[in-house]
C-alpha cells in the first residue's frame, strides 16, 4: 500500500472505531485503533482513542502509555492531556491527574467539556468525570455549574478528597471564601499529603488576611510538591512582605543599620508584590521596574553606612546589571555603562572577599554580555573552584563554552546543571544547542523537546537563552 493510501487509510480506521466504542463493541473498536496506528504510527488522535478504548475496560496502566505515545506526537492535543489525567486518577495518582487535566484545559478548554460530557453519558456514575467537568466548567467562569458537578461526584463518593478541594476553589471564585475552607478542611481530612488543597487553602487565607497561615498552609504544599511554581511565588510574596515589614521596623529604631537595608534592598529586589513580570530568573522570579528602583538606593545607603559590607557591593552590582537586562527588554539603548558599573562592584567584593562565590560568577555574567567571553570562563571557573556544587555557575559556563565553540566542553556543564534540577527548561534548550552543534541531531531533538515540555509547564520563556540570560545570581 502505498503512503498516501496509509495516511488516508488511518483516520477512516480511527472513526470506524470511535463508531465501534459508541455502540459498546470496545474490543473490536481497540482492533481498529491498533490497526490504523500500524498504518499511521504518528495519528495522535488514535493513539488517544486507543487509550480511550483500553481505559474502558480497566487497563489503565497500558491506557497511560498510549495518551503519552499521542503527547510525544504532539503535545498541544488537549485529549491527550485528558485522558492522560483520568488514567492516573483511576491509578491513584491525583496529583499528576490534576496537573495533566490543568495541562488540557489550558489549550482547549471546550475539548475537555466535550470529552466529559461523552463518558458522562456512556456512564453517569464516574466521578472523576463530573469532576473534571465541574474543573472546565469553572474555567469557562460558570460556576454555580461547576459546584453541582463537584456536588454529584460527592454524591457519588464523599472521600473524594479532590472533589472537596475543587469544592472549596470554585467557593473562592464566587467570592465565598469563609464557606471554602470547611471544605478544604474536609479534603485535607481525607487526605492529608494532597497538595493542592494545602494551596487552595493558603490562597482563600491570603484573600481574609489571615497571611501567617496562608503561608503555614503554602510551606506544606511546597513540602509535599516542592516544584509547583504558583504555590512557591505565593509564599515568598509572603516571605517577603514579611522580611519587608522587619526591615521597615528595625530601620525605624536605628536608620544606621548597614546589614539591615542591604536585607531590605535585597527583598525588593527579589519578592515585592508587584503586577506585570518584566524579567525572569530561575524559573519563578520575576523582578519589576518598580521594585529594582526601589532597591538600587537602599544598596547605596548601606554602602554608605559601610564600605566594606562585600554583600552590599555584590547585590549592587546585581541590580545595575538588572538595570541594563531591563533596558534590553523595554528596547532603551543604555550602551555598556551600567555593566561596567556592575563589574566595578564586583571587583570590589572580591577585594573584600576573594573567596566569596557570588561575585566571581556574576563578574563573569557582565564579562560575557560584554563580549569577553575567555574572561567571563575564568571568573566561572574561579566561582566553580570555591563551589563545585554552584549549579548556575555550571550552566553559564557551559553557555561561555558554547559561545568560544568549544561545544564538547560546554555539553557536560549543562548536564551539572541538570544533575541538580533536572526540570529546568533553559539547561535542556542549551543542552540541544550543544548536541546540534556535535551533530547529534536526534538526542537535539530529544532534549528541545524536553526543554519545550518543561518550558510550557513552567510558563517560562525559553526565548532568553538565545542571548545568554542568567537564570538568577548569588545575592
Amino acid at each position: 500500500m502505498s503512503i498516501f493510501n496509509r495516511l488516508w487509510r488511518a483516520p477512516a480506521l480511527d472513526g470506524k472505531g470511535l463508531r465501534l466504542a459508541k455502540l459498546g463493541r470496545r474490543g473490536e473498536a481497540l482492533a481498529c485503533f491498533q490497526r490504523a496506528l500500524e498504518l499511521h504510527p504518528r495519528y495522535a488522535p488514535a493513539w488517544c482513542h486507543k487509550g480511550n478504548a483500553l481505559d474502558d475496560l480497566g487497563r489503565h496502566e497500558e491506557a497511560l502509555t498510549c495518551y503519552e505515545r499521542a503527547l510525544e506526537i504532539d503535545p498541544l492535543y488537549a485529549p491527550g492531556w485528558d485522558g492522560k489525567g483520568l488514567s492516573l486518577a483511576k491509578l491513584g495518582r491525583p496529583e499528576e491527574a490534576l496537573a495533566c487535566f490543568q495541562r488540557a484545559l489550558e489549550i482547549d478548554v471546550r475539548a475537555v467539556l466535550a470529552r466529559c460530557e461523552r463518558v458522562l453519558e456512556v456512564d453517569p456514575r464516574d466521578g472523576q468525570a463530573w469532576c473534571h467537568k465541574g474543573l472546565a466548567l469553572a474555567k469557562l467562569g460558570r460556576h454555580e455549574e461547576a459546584l453541582t458537578c463537584f456536588e454529584r461526584a460527592l454524591t457519588l463518593d464523599s472521600r473524594n478528597a479532590p472533589a472537596w478541594c475543587h469544592k472549596g476553589s470554585t467557593l473562592g471564585g464566587l467570592g465565598r471564601h469563609e464557606e471554602a475552607l470547611a471544605w478544604f478542611d474536609r479534603a485535607l481530612e481525607l487526605d492529608p499529603h494532597y497538595a493542592p488543597a494545602w494551596r487552595d487553602k493558603g490562597t482563600t487565607l491570603d484573600h481574609l488576611g489571615r497571611r501567617g497561615e496562608a503561608l503555614g498552609c503554602f510551606e506544606r504544599a511546597l513540602e509535599l510538591h516542592p516544584r509547583d511554581a504558583d504555590t512557591r511565588n505565593k509564599a515568598e510574596r509572603l516571605r517577603g512582605e514579611e522580611t519587608l515589614a522587619r526591615c521597615e521596623r528595625a530601620l525605624e529604631l536605628d536608620p544606621g543599620l548597614a546589614q539591615v537595608w542591604n536585607n531590605k534592598g535585597e527583598t525588593l529586589r527579589e519578592w515585592r508584590p508587584r503586577q506585570e513580570p518584566l524579567h525572569c530568573r530561575e524559573e519563578t522570579r520575576v523582578y519589576s521596574l518598580d521594585s529594582l528602583m526601589e532597591a538600587l538606593p537602599c544598596f547605596e545607603r548601606a554602602l554608605e553606612l559601610d564600605p566594606g559590607l562585600a554583600r552590599a557591593w555584590n547585590n549592587m552590582g546585581i541590580a545595575l546589571d538588572d538595570q541594563r537586562d531591563m533596558d534590553d527588554m523595554l528596547g532603551i539603548a543604555s550602551g555598556d555603562q551600567p555593566r561596567q558599573r556592575a563589574l566595578a562592584c564586583y571587583e570590589r567584593a572580591l577585594e573584600l572577599d576573594p573567596r566569596y562565590a557570588p561575585p566571581w560568577h556574576n563578574k563573569g555574567y557582565a564579562l560575557f554580555h560584554l563580549g569577553r567571553h575567555d574572561e567571563a570562563l575564568a571568573c566561572y571557573d574561579r566561582a566553580l573552584e570555591i563551589d563545585p556544587c554552584y549549579a548556575l555557575a555550571w550552566h553559564n559556563k557551559g553557555e561561555a563554552l558554547h559561545c568560544l565553540f568549544r561545544h564538547e566542553e560546554a555539553l557536560p556543564c549543562f548536564e551539572h546543571r541538570l544533575d541538580v534540577d533536572p526540570h529546568y527548561a533553559q539547561a535542556w534548550y542549551n543542552k540541544a544547542r550543544a548536541l546540534d552543534a556535535l551533530g547529534r541531531r536526534e538526542e537535539a531533538r530529544k532534549a528541545r523537546k524536553t526543554a519545550e515540555r518543561l518550558g510550557k509547564e513552567s510558563r517560562y520563556s525559553l526565548i532568553v537563552s538565545e542571548v545568554g540570560k542568567r537564570a538568577g545570581r548569588g545575592g
